[in-house]
C-alpha cells in the first residue's frame, strides 16, 4: 500500500523529470530523506518532528527536487553527496519557517509535554539509601536471631515427630537447674523463675502421683526442683516450643555467613532506593527540563527571527558545549556535521548492506542545524568526493569489527527504570 501512495504522489512528474522514472530508486530516496527526522541510530534534525507534519514536507521538498535531478540520489544503499545538496538546500531555507511555527504551539503543547527528552551534562548524584554502621548492626543481628528461631522451629517439629520433644524438655530443664545452679542463684531473676518453676512442678508431680498415697506422704517442703523434676515422668510436660531450646543445641547456624547474607541483602536494599532515588530525580530534572527548553526555544526564535547565525552558536553552546565563534568551535562543528552524513550513510548501509562497522556510533545527542549542512558538502567536507565508504572510529570505538551479542545490545539501551526489573542485582 504504501508502495502505492509514493507512485500517487511521484508519477505525475514523471514526464517533468530529466530522467527515467524508476519507483524503485524514487523508493530507496524516500528511505533515504526519512533519516533525517531520526532513527535507532542518529537524532533528528533540530527542525524537523514527525508530528509537526516534517514527512509531508520532505517529500514536497523531493517533489521539488525530483525534476531538476541528473540522477537519484542513492544507488544500492550509496549516497550521491552532490545530489543530495539540493535537497538537503531546501531543508535548510525551510529552517526558520518550522521554528516560527514551533513556537505558536509551544506554548499549549507545554503543560502536556511530560515525556520530554532532555540531556543533562550534569550526573545524578545522590547520598540517599546508604545506611549507617548501626542500622546495618541492627539488621545483621536481627538476621542472626531470625535465623536461629527458624532453626529452632525446625528442631521443634523434628522432635515432636520422633516423639521425642517432652523427653527433650525434661532434660534441658534438668540440665539448666541442677545442684549447682540451686545453690548459686539464690537471690535475682533467676531465683524467682526458678521458685515459680518448682511450685509449678511440684503441682504437676501432685497430678501424676494423686492416687499414689505412697508418694504423695514422701513430699518434703525443702526439696529442689531437681529432684522434683527427676520424679515427673516425660508426658506430664508441656509441648516444646522454641523458646525451650538454647542457642548452644543450633550448632549448625554459621554466624559468619548469615552476616554476608545480611551485608548482601543490605546492599540490594540500598540499590534500590538508590534507583528509585535517581528516578524521582530524573522525573523532576525533566520537569524541570520542560520549562528551561520552552524559555530557550522562545529565546532562539526570537534570536534566530534577528540573526540566524547568533541563534544558531547559542544552540551549539547550549546544546553542544561548544562555541561557533572560535577556531576550535568551528573545528568541532566541523566534525559534527561530517560524523551526521556519515551516520547517514551508515544507517542507509546497515538497512541495505549490513552494518559497514559495528562499532561505530554517532558521538552526539543532538544533531546539526539544517542551514549548517546544504551547499558545498562535497568541497567542505568529503575533500572533493561525492560518497563516503570509510567510517571512522574513535578511542571509545573497538576495533572489534564484529557485533555486539544481543544481550550487550539491550544492556546499551536499557532506560534506568528497567533496571532492577531486568538486571540481577550483581550488575546494578
Amino acid at each position: 500500500m504504501l508502495r502505492e501512495y509514493i507512485m500517487l504522489e511521484y508519477r505525475p512528474l514523471a514526464e517533468q523529470m530529466k530522467i527515467k522514472f524508476d519507483l524503485e530508486r524514487i523508493i530507496d530516496d524516500w528511505i533515504f530523506f526519512c533519516f533525517f527526522i531520526g532513527n535507532d541510530f542518529l537524532p533528528s534534525l533540530s527542525a524537523l518532528d514527525i508530528g509537526e507534519g516534517s514527512l509531508d514536507h520532505l517529500i514536497n521538498f523531493y517533489k521539488k527536487c525530483l525534476p531538476q535531478m541528473d540522477d537519484y540520489i542513492t544507488l544500492e544503499g550509496q549516497i550521491f553527496w552532490d545530489r543530495a545538496e539540493p535537497f538537503i538546500e531546501l531543508l535548510g531555507k525551510h529552517e526558520h519557517q518550522v521554528f516560527i511555527n514551533r513556537v505558536k504551539t509551544l506554548d499549549a503543547q507545554y503543560h502536556d509535554a511530560k515525556n520530554l527528552v532532555t540531556f543533562d551534562s550534569n550526573s545524578m548524584k545522590s547520598t540517599v539509601g546508604q545506611f549507617s554502621v548501626e542500622d546495618k548492626n541492627k539488621f545483621i543481628q536481627k538476621q542472626i536471631k531470625d535465623k536461629i528461631k527458624d532453626k529452632k522451629v525446625k528442631k521443634c517439629a523434628s522432635l515432636f515427630a520422633k516423639h521425642k520433644q517432652k523427653n527433650y524438655k525434661k532434660f534441658q530443664l534438668l540440665k539448666k537447674f541442677d545442684e549447682d545452679f540451686e545453690e548459686s542463684n539464690k537471690d535475682g531473676d533467676s531465683f524467682v523463675q526458678y521458685k515459680s518453676l518448682l511450685s509449678k512442678f511440684k503441682k504437676v508431680r501432685v497430678t501424676q502421683f494423686e492416687k499414689d498415697s505412697k508418694h504423695m506422704q514422701n513430699q518434703d517442703e525443702d526439696e529442689t526442683l531437681h529432684s522434683v523434676l527427676s520424679d515427673i515422668r516425660e508426658e506430664f510436660f508441656s509441648d516444646l516450643n522454641p523458646e525451650d531450646i538454647p542457642n548452644s543445641d543450633i550448632s549448625d547456624v554459621s554466624e559468619s555467613e548469615i552476616v554476608q547474607e545480611g551485608e548482601a541483602m543490605l546492599k540490594q536494599m540500598e540499590q534500590e532506593v538508590t534507583i528509585d532515588s535517581k528516578i524521582d530525580m530524573q522525573k523532576k530534572q525533566s520537569e524541570s527540563a520542560i520549562e528551561k527548553n520552552h524559555n530557550f526555544m522562545k529565546e532562539f526564535v526570537k534570536t534566530y527571527k534577528e540573526d540566524s547565525n547568533e541563534a544558531k552558536r547559542n544552540y551549539y553552546k547550549s546544546k553542544l558545549n561548544f562555541d561557533v565563534s572560535d577556531g576550535a568551535g568551528k573545528v568541532k562543528l566541523h566534525k559534527l556535521l561530517y560524523r551526521y552524513l556519515e551516520g547517514l550513510q551508515w544507517v542507509l548501509y546497515y538497512y541495505y548492506k549490513g552494518a559497514p562497522h559495528w562499532r561505530w556510533y554517532y558521538p552526539y545527542h543532538y544533531a546539526p542545524m539544517i542551514s549548517d549542512l546544504g551547499a558545498g558538502i562535497v568541497d567542505a567536507f568529503l575533500g572533493g568526493k561525492n560518497t563516503i565508504t570509510e567510517f571512522k572510529t574513535d578511542v571509545h570505538c573497538n576495533a572489534n569489527p564484529k557485533p555486539y551479542t544481543a544481550f550487550q545490545q539491550l544492556l546499551c539501551i536499557f532506560p534506568i527504570k528497567s533496571l532492577r526489573v531486568f538486571l540481577p542485582p550483581e550488575y546494578l
